[in-house]
């Protein structure tokens, strides 16, 4: 047998262990389950409020009609924000610990640039995770890691959060 025979045939005898291999492995490998921020039902929160240091803060409350910014202006607020305030209840966790033991400052928990609280639950957003577009989050007494784009919407002027009026 030439040189490339015996290539070919050891090639062939490869690709046919790999494809027994990967026809006869357990393909019921378990995934883990996601894990979210929290289990609360965003169609019962009636308050939301947004703290920010240096700003004033937003408050907002549901009506029988829609949502409503109550201060610093009084009008109807844009649905798409307030929905995505209301995400974070069901936002991925991509990481948890809890908070007993860690540093504060070291997550930039302790006084947080934004806080949220939807009815009364208090979500401080700390600083910017080790990886890109995630944030350190604290909800009750557990540390999550999140995606980021939230925290950027909660920083933007009052006017960001109300219904644009069509002419």
């Amino acid at each position: 047998m030439s040189k490339r025979a015996i290539l070919n045939l050891l090639l062939l005898v490869f690709i046919t262990i790999l494809a027994a291999f990967l026809v006869f492995t357990d393909r019921d490998v378990a995934t883990p389950a996601m894990v979210t921020v929290s289990t609360i039902d965003p169609n019962s929160i009636q308050q939301i409020s947004v703290s920010r240091a240096g700003q004033v803060e937003l408050q907002f409350s549901k009506q029988a009609d829609g949502w409503y910014m109550q201060s610093p202006l009084s009008a109807p607020a844009n649905n798409t924000r307030i929905k995505a305030m209301l995400a974070i209840l069901k936002a991925r966790s991509h990481a948890q610990l809890p908070v007993t033991g860690l540093d504060p400052d070291q997550f930039g928990i302790r006084n947080p640039v934004v806080t949220l609280r939807l009815n009364e639950h208090e979500f401080r957003f700390g600083g910017p995770g080790p990886l890109d577009d995630r944030r350190y989050l604290l909800y009750q007494d557990r540390l999550h890691l999140i995606n980021d784009g939230l925290f950027q919407q909660l920083q933007q002027k009052p006017e960001f959060f109300i219904m644009e009026q069509k002419n």
